[in-house]
Parts: structure tokens; C-alpha cells; sequence
């Protein structure tokens, strides 16, 4: 029972640590959309939006890279 439990409360950890990665990577994804727009006042769910959006269709680490079609010959 002890080892479940360490194994639980270390997938929860990793977890965790890659819910702040992906909340800092946002936050920071977010900002720079913000100051490339000019600043502009009351647009913080739309900047948010999409960096989420561009986290959400990077590959996954697991995931082998997508093939560009420009590697083509």
C-alpha cells in the first residue's frame, strides 16, 4: 500500500509541475501578445486564448515530430 501511495503522490507531482510549466509558458506566451497588439486594455481572455491554443497544438514530448512539408523532395 505504501509504495501505491508514493507512486500516486509522485505522478501527482509531475503533474503538477507540468501544469505550472504549461501556466508559466501562457502567462509569458500571453504577455508578448498583449505587447505585440499595443498594449490594449480589456483583451486579457482573448491573449490568453490563444497562447492556450498554441500550447494545445504544440506536439506532446511522447509524440513523434510532425513532418513539415517543406522537408519534402
Amino acid at each position: 500500500m505504501t509504495k501505491r501511495v508514493a507512486r500516486m503522490s509522485s505522478f501527482s507531482c509531475r503533474e503538477v509541475e507540468m501544469n505550472q510549466n504549461r501556466e508559466k509558458w501562457i502567462a509569458r506566451r500571453a504577455y508578448e501578445l498583449w505587447e505585440q497588439a499595443g498594449q490594449p486594455e480589456g483583451q486579457e481572455h482573448e491573449h490568453w486564448s490563444r497562447a492556450s491554443a498554441e500550447w494545445d497544438a504544440r506536439p506532446s514530448p511522447s509524440e513523434p515530430e510532425r513532418p513539415s512539408w517543406d522537408d519534402e523532395e
